[in-house]
Order: C-alpha cells, then sequence, then structure tokens
C-alpha cells in the first residue's frame, strides 16, 4: 500500500482506519505526514527521519507501530516542527541527540515504554512549545537545564519513575500554564515560587514523595525574581507583600503532605479541578473561599483530610459534578441545597460524622448521578423513595448508619445499580427479592439489619442475573433457601472471561478514577474489600 510517493509534499490520514503496514518510499519533498490513529502497524522506516523538508510527523495513536529512531542526524532535522509518535511502540532510551533538533516546537512522546533518563539536552529546545513525556518508565532526576529563553508552555512528565526534588530551572519558564509531575517519586519540598507562575493555569503534583510545601515564599518582590526566599509562611499574607497569583483552572495537589489551605487560591476565578485529597489539612474550608462565585467547579476532592464543619460549607455550585470529601470530621445534617447540583455525577460524603435525614431529594435532583457513598456515619430516618425512572445510579452505598425502615421500591427503577451497600443499618424489611429485576446488579450487601421472614420465590426466570457477591448474613431470615435463586446465580459459576480477572469495579470521571470498596463477613469474620474484583463471588446467607 502507499507504494510510491516520490514527489508528494503533504500526506494526512489522521483518524482514518488503514490496518495496514506502511511501505513507502517517502519523496524527499516530504514537508507534512499525518498519519494518527489510522490502525497502521509494523516497523515504521528509518528514512521518514532522513528527510531534510520534514516539517511535521504526526503518528500518534498506532499501538502496533514499531518505531526505532535511528542515529540522528540534527543537520538534517532542522526543519522539523511538530514530532508526534504517542501511544507507538516505541520502547527504547531517549536518545540525547534529541535535543539538538533545535527546530522542535512540539514534541510527544507520552506512552511510548520509553525507559532511561531525560537527557539534558531537552534544555536546547529554545523553540520548543509542548513537551509530553508522560506514562513511560522514565527514571532520574527532571534535568536542571531549563532556560528561561525556554517557551514551553505543556510540560507533561506524570506517571514515571522519576525521583530528586523540583529543580529550580523549571521555574524560571515564564510561558508555563501547564505542568503535570504527578505521579512520581519526586521528594523534598514544594517550592512555594511554583505557585506564583503567572502563566499556569494547570498544576498536578499529586501522588509524589513531596514533605509539604517550602516555607520561604514572602520577601520582597525584588528576591522573588530571583527566587531567593526566607519568609515564614508559604501562602500567608501577614508580610503585607504583594503576589500576583495565578488564575488556576485546574490545581491537583493530592498526597502533598499540605497543611492549610493554599490561600493562593484566592485570584483562581476560573477553577475547574481541585484536589487536595489525602493531606493533613484541618479546620474549616476558609470563608473567603466559600465567598468565590466558583461558577465553573466541575471537581473538588478534599478527601483524607482532617476537615471540620458542615456540608453547608463547602462550595456545591450547579456546575458541581464531581464532589468527594470522604474521610473527614465533617458533621451536622445533609442540607437540602445539596440537591442543586442537578448534574452532579459522583457524590462520595462516607467516613465523617454526619447525621440527621437523607434529603428526599438527591433521589431525583439529578438524572446523571452515578455514585452516592454516605457510608460509615450517622445518618438515620429512611432511605429516600424518590428514585425516578431513568436514573443513572450505579453505585448506592449507605452502610454502617442508622437508617430504619423498609427498603424503598423506587430502587426497581435503578435499572443501571451494579453495587448497593445497606450494611449495618437497621432496615426493617422483607428479603428484597423484587431486586432480582436489575439485571446489572452484582454486588448486594444486606448484613447485619433486621430483614425479616422467609426470603420467597423469584418471578422472573432469569433472577439476579449478575449477581456475584451477596452478603445477607446477621438477619432474622427464616424457612428454606430458595433453590431457584442458587441455581441461577449464572455469574458466580461462569469463568468464560480470564481477562477480568484483576480487574476492579470502577467509574471514571474525565481521567479519573473511583474505585469502589466494601466490608463482607466471610466465615464469620468481617473482612474488607477495598477494591472488588469484578471476578470475585461471595455467598453468606
Amino acid at each position: 500500500m502507499l507504494q510510491n510517493l516520490t514527489h508528494l509534499r503533504e500526506l494526512s490520514f489522521s483518524f482514518v482506519s488503514i490496518s495496514s503496514e506502511l511501505r513507502v518510499n517517502f519523496s524527499s519533498s516530504l514537508t507534512y505526514l499525518d498519519l494518527r490513529d489510522t490502525g497502521i502497524r509494523g516497523n515504521l522506516q528509518s528514512n521518514v527521519f532522513h528527510l531534510q523538508n520534514m516539517r511535521v510527523l504526526l503518528l500518534g495513536d498506532n499501538e502496533n507501530l514499531t518505531v526505532s529512531l535511528p542515529k540522528l542526524n540534527c543537520s538534517i532535522l532542522n526543519s522539523l516542527r511538530l514530532l508526534d509518535l504517542s501511544r507507538t511502540n516505541f520502547s527504547a532510551a531517549l536518545p540525547d541527540l534529541i535535543g539538538c533538533i533545535g527546530s522542535l516546537n512540539s514534541l510527544d512522546l507520552s506512552y511510548c515504554q520509553i525507559f532511561g533518563v531525560i537527557p539534558e539536552s531537552t534544555g536546547n529546545l529554545t523553540q520548543l512549545t509542548e513537551l509530553y513525556l508522560d506514562n513511560n518508565h522514565l527514571r532520574g532526576k527532571i534535568p536542571d537545564k531549563f532556560s528561561i529563553s525556554q517557551k514551553i508552555s505543556s510540560l507533561s512528565l506524570g506517571h514515571n519513575l522519576l525521583s530528586g526534588n523540583i529543580p529550580n530551572s523549571l521555574l524560571n519558564l515564564t510561558h508555563l500554564g501547564i505542568l503535570d509531575l504527578s505521579s512520581n517519586q519526586l521528594s523534598g519540598s514544594i517550592p512555594p515560587s511554583i505557585f506564583t507562575i503567572p502563566t499556569l493555569s494547570y498544576l498536578d503534583l499529586s501522588s509524589n514523595l513531596f514533605t509539604g510545601v517550602g516555607q520561604d515564599l514572602f520577601v520582597d518582590s525584588n528576591k522573588l525574581q530571583n527566587n531567593a526566599f526566607n519568609s515564614e509562611a508559604p501562602w500567608n499574607t501577614t508580610n503585607n507583600v504583594s503576589i500576583s497569583y495565578p488564575d488556576f483552572t485546574q490545581l491537583k495537589l493530592s498526597s502533598c503532605q499540605i497543611k492549610e489551605f493554599p490561600e493562593f487560591l484566592r485570584n483562581s476565578e476560573s477553577l475547574g479541578f481541585l484536589d487536595l485529597s489525602n493531606n493533613m489539612i484541618h479546620g474549616e474550608v476558609p470563608s473567603w473561599f466559600m465567598s468565590k462565585t466558583l461558577d465553573q467547579l466541575l471537581s473538588l476532592n478534599l478527601s483524607h483530610n482532617f476537615l471540620a464543619g458542615t456540608i453547608d460549607q463547602l462550595p456545591i455550585t450547579p456546575s458541581l459534578e464531581y464532589l468527594d470529601v470522604s474521610s473527614n470530621s465533617l458533621q451536622g445534617p445533609m442540607p437540602s441545597s445539596i440537591c442543586n447540583a442537578s448534574i452532579l455525577r459522583i457524590l462520595d460524603l462516607s467516613n465523617n460524622n454526619l447525621s440527621g435525614l437523607i434529603p428526599q431529594c438527591l433521589g431525583n435532583s439529578s438524572q446523571y448521578l452515578e455514585i452516592m457513598d454516605l457510608g460509615n456515619n450517622r445518618l438515620f430516618g429512611t432511605i429516600p423513595t424518590t428514585f425516578s425512572k431513568g436514573n443513572s445510579l450505579r453505585f448506592l452505598v449507605l452502610n454502617d448508619n442508622q437508617l430504619q425502615g423498609p427498603v424503598p421500591r423506587s430502587l426497581a427503577h435503578c435499572e443501571r445499580l451494579e453495587l448497593l451497600d445497606l450494611g449495618n443499618n437497621k432496615i426493617d424489611d422483607k428479603f428484597p427479592v423484587w431486586l432480582e429485576t436489575l439485571s446489572n446488579l452484582g454486588v448486594l450487601i444486606l448484613r447485619s439489619n433486621r430483614f425479616h421472614g422467609v426470603i420467597g420465590n423469584c418471578q422472573t426466570k432469569s433472577p439476579f442475573p449478575l449477581l456475584r457477591i451477596i452478603d445477607a448474613s446477621h438477619n432474622e431470615l427464616t424457612g428454606a433457601l430458595p433453590t431457584e435463586i442458587l441455581n441461577n446465580f449464572a455469574a458466580m459459576k461462569s469463568s468464560e472471561d480470564d481477562q477480568k480477572e484483576f480487574q476492579y469495579m470502577k467509574s471514571t470521571f474525565i481521567y479519573d478514577y473511583y474505585i469502589h470498596s466494601v466490608e463482607l463477613f466471610i466465615k464469620g469474620g468481617e473482612y474488607s474489600l477495598e477494591r472488588v474484583l469484578i471476578a470475585q463471588t461471595a455467598i453468606d446467607f
């Protein structure tokens, strides 16, 4: 296919399926080649890197295309502007000579299984505006060779094995708008000056080994420009120094050992994503943050901290789609204002000290709600009876509360429900055999309640078709166990899909995952499943 293209200057088949091996006699005058996501496979011919007029080379999203960089001749490649080999079968070290292609504006080698270190010569790429090396196997330190003359606006090094401190040279990148260093092994303190880069709008430092934020930010503005800091607190304003903070749109500082709510967010009027989870933040969410408009806030994750206060002290806006404040010390009732988040998809308030009733409006406040986790609180009253038809609920977790009354029949409207955990409450009802109609239900936890009487007969030919885990222990059920239920637990008997053996029940939100856990009684003992395997099975009556 495409055997002879000796006179072609531009070739583009981006996002069109080709599914063939690339065997081409490229024209020496070729300047633009775009074969992204076309399904090409085999070995990329090395002569494509010897075309001295090539300006744009885009081969990304071809997982079956094997790329081997030849010994680069920088005098030939001095016209190359854009190079995209992302999600190809690269599997090699990044050659140091990549830094001599001084004409490069954009380099994308993400998801390429690259190993080794980042060459220090990348600091020579003065025309580079975008550098994506994320999701590889890169080790060692981030080079301290970035220059103030560089024009990098997007730098993504996340999901590697990088170690050491954040180099000071990164703070010289005055055009930087996107910085992703997440999921590495970086250590030391976070330099406070990183929060004063005026162009920065996206910052992700989560899941590293940081010891918090350095204590040396606010001195006079002349020293700020020279990265010489020696003051007390990283983001207080007691020194009356005027600092211009960036307007963050996305800020992710999960697992960074942060002890205070970052005051530099005062200037962020465009905040869309905020993740401060797994830190050591104490006290209430500051009033100045609550007073912000936050019209664009889509995702708020403050889980696993030491936050106090109540739910109505959180910025629950109509634009909110993801709210996770689990594992804190929040208390008080759940306000009905939480139902104003009408496009909410994920709500996790678990592992707090919440009390009072669950607002009835939560059952039908959002047709988009997929996850509602209110487990391990002190909620009482009944479960909302307002679950409406056509809802999107997939995971409903209400365990370890003081809920009473029956299981609401409106749960039959939750046709997408995969996990229902009502364990360890005071629910007083007969066994809800009518849940048999939920064809996606895989996990049903009813343990330690007041379910009573006989289980009853099923009304459908294939009851509970996908049920894999059921725990109805520690109740007051009586009578014979219907054999028709056990005989129809088809999902427990199936071993057809071995590929699911190590997959977990999870939900996807943008680029993040929400992983679910449950507690079971197995052989008389309590057992916590922090992650529920799709292939896991358990029965306890």
